[in-house]
């Protein structure tokens, strides 16, 4: 039981600890939240994706996001 509580407050302090560490960066981005920097990726991908040539675009397709 004792092992059980350990590895629960362990997991516990892990997600804060990522938590943490995400928020952290999006503040040092200047971003308000991940959404706000999943739309900027996307934007800047679809935008460089526009700019590339016809035969540019066949060779390297627009990359997904994950």
């Amino acid at each position: 039981m004792a092992q059980e509580n350990l590895s629960r407050l362990l997991a516990r302090e892990k997600t804060r600890s990522g938590r943490a560490a995400v928020k952290t960066l999006l503040v040092d981005l200047d971003f308000d939240n991940a959404e706000a920097l999943t739309e900027f990726i996307t934007a800047k991908r679809q935008a460089e994706h526009e700019a590339l040539s016809d035969v540019e675009r066949c060779l390297r397709p627009l990359a997904p996001v994950a």
